[in-house]
Order: C-alpha cells, then sequence, then structure tokens
C-alpha cells in the first residue's frame, strides 16, 4: 500500500496568444518579391488615390503569386480596394493608357519597362470607360442653363440697363444742336365770329333786364302743350308783366312762369281750337294782337 506512486500534471507549453484587433505584418505569412526601381517609380508618378490602390491590387495579384500577369475582374480588384467596380474600371483603363499596366488579352499585370510610363500627362479626368456609365456630367465647371429671373440673370439685365443709360449722354453731347431763329412779328389771329342769334318770337319784361323767348323754345311749348295757341299766350304774358311790374320774374324763374302759364291753359282746354305756334321769321312782339280788355283782366285776377 506504500508503494502507490501519484501523478502530477504538469501544465502543456503553449506559445503566447497574441491580443485580439492586433494584426502584425510577418513575412512568414508570405511576401511580394518588387523590384525597388519599379517601388520608386511608383513613388515618383503622379496617380489619383484610385489609381495608386489598382496599381497594387494588379502587383499583388500577380507578384504576389510568383506571376508577371494574370486574369482578374473589376469585382475581384473592387472587393480587395473597397472602390467601386465602375470606378475601378476608370482607374484601370487610366493606368493602361498611361502605360503602367500592360494587358494581354484578359490577362493584366504591371509593366516592368518604367520608360514608358507617361504619368507626366496631364490626366483628363472628365472621360469615362467605355464600361462605365456615360450620363455622368463632363465637367463640373460647364454653367447650367439659366431659365427665367434669377440672381444672375437680373444683375446682367441691371448691368446691361446702366451701360445703356451711361452711353446715351455721351451719344446726346456728340450730337449737334440746331436751334432755329423765330421771327418776332406777330401772328394775327382770326377774329371770332359771333355766334347766329336765333330769332326771337318775343321780348317779356323781367325785374332787372329782359328775357327774348327763341322760336325753338317756343317750338317745344308748342309741342307739350298742343291744344295752347302758344304765340298768343306768349303775348298775353308780356301785358301781365308790363301791367304788373311788382310781379315780374327773374332770369332762373321765367322760364318756370312760362311753362305754369301754358300747362293751366292746357288744363283749361286749350286756347279753344285755335292753330298750333308756327314759328316765322321777323315776327318780333305785337301787343297790339293781344286779348279783349276782359280777358285780360281775368287773366290778371288769376294771379299770373
Amino acid at each position: 500500500m506504500g508503494n502507490l506512486a501519484t501523478v502530477i500534471q504538469f501544465p502543456a507549453h503553449s506559445a503566447p496568444e497574441k491580443p485580439q484587433g492586433v494584426m502584425v505584418a510577418d513575412c512568414d505569412d508570405g511576401y511580394t518579391r518588387l523590384a525597388n526601381d519599379l517601388l520608386d517609380a511608383l513613388i515618383e508618378a503622379d496617380l489619383t488615390k484610385h489609381q495608386y490602390k489598382v496599381a497594387l491590387a494588379v502587383i499583388r495579384k500577380t507578384y504576389g503569386f510568383n506571376k508577371s500577369m494574370d486574369w482578374m475582374t473589376n469585382e475581384q480588384i473592387a472587393e480587395a480596394t473597397n472602390i467601386p467596380a465602375t470606378r475601378v474600371s476608370t482607374a484601370k483603363n487610366e493606368l493602361l493608357r498611361m502605360g503602367v499596366l500592360i494587358s494581354r488579352g484578359r490577362k493584366t499585370g504591371p509593366n516592368k519597362v518604367i520608360s514608358e510610363w507617361q504619368t507626366h500627362i496631364p490626366q483628363n479626368r472628365e472621360t469615362f470607360p467605355e464600361t462605365g456609365k456615360e450620363s455622368f456630367p463632363k465637367t463640373g465647371n460647364t454653367p447650367s442653363p439659366k431659365r427665367g429671373y434669377t440672381k444672375d440673370t437680373i444683375q446682367k439685365t441691371r448691368k446691361t440697363k446702366d451701360q445703356n443709360t451711361s452711353a446715351e449722354p455721351a451719344i446726346a453731347a456728340s450730337t449737334p444742336v440746331v436751334i432755329e431763329s423765330v421771327s418776332a412779328e406777330p401772328v394775327s389771329l382770326p377774329a371770332k365770329q359771333p355766334a347766329p342769334q336765333e330769332p326771337v318770337v318775343i321780348t317779356m319784361p323781367l325785374n332787372s333786364g329782359e328775357h327774348q323767348v327763341t322760336e325753338s323754345f317756343a317750338a317745344q311749348m308748342q309741342a307739350l302743350y298742343p291744344a295752347v295757341d302758344v304765340a298768343q299766350e306768349l303775348r298775353t304774358m308780356t301785358g301781365w308783366l308790363i301791367a304788373n311790374p311788382t310781379k315780374r320774374k327773374t332770369k332762373t324763374g321765367i322760364n318756370r312762369f312760362i311753362n305754369s302759364w301754358l300747362s293751366k291753359c292746357q288744363d283749361r282746354g286749350g286756347s279753344n281750337g285755335l292753330q298750333a305756334f308756327t314759328p316765322r321769321r321777323n315776327d318780333h312782339t305785337d301787343l297790339t294782337q293781344t286779348m279783349t280788355a276782359a280777358e285780360l283782366n281775368q287773366r290778371m285776377q288769376e294771379g299770373f
């Protein structure tokens, strides 16, 4: 019982673990043989970011596998460089045009003949590969067309107007001014012809002056009161005004007096069938053809 052996377990020896998240480059994991002249040429070349990444990806997929050229798709390079496939195609075509890369059939690889590189040529980044989208704008400097009233068009319009306005005085100043002399002789104007007077039927006395009854006015009254002998009634009114100087009318009230007189005469049946008034030439006041004294006294008593 005392000869029993005890087995002691010692921990196994293991390599120290690398901390997670830390990546260390090690040639034991593989390396790429690259000529120093080729690397120096890449450093000196004036390439864009996309061109550099595509060139290094091609070197990695060729020299990294001890190959001078190999067939690779744009999607493979895009996956390695995190560049869209269309941008990869653009950068690869530019590198081929500059001589940094060469192609034979479907294979692509770095150009070892550094003297053929033309990286000093200004790169036209406005062009796109045949496989890319042709709908991209050619340049970013092309101004977009202005339509309608915008800030640019309004400023240009104002500037043009100011230039035109400033140019007008110069033209006007260079134009000779001709002043014609005007004669000082008086100009005789034709004498104003008096308006033809309308024939007067009768003249009635007023409280201040006289009132002339024209043929047109008498004709209007005759049309309004067809049953009345307007000519005779006008003579009767004149006689009444002569006999009653304190009751004579004014210039503004004489026509109202005549109209009221004829209206009452029309209401009483007119002038007993006398003929209507007919204007006559040179038919002036004729008080000799008045009514009888009894009829005149009757009219005066009525208050006209």
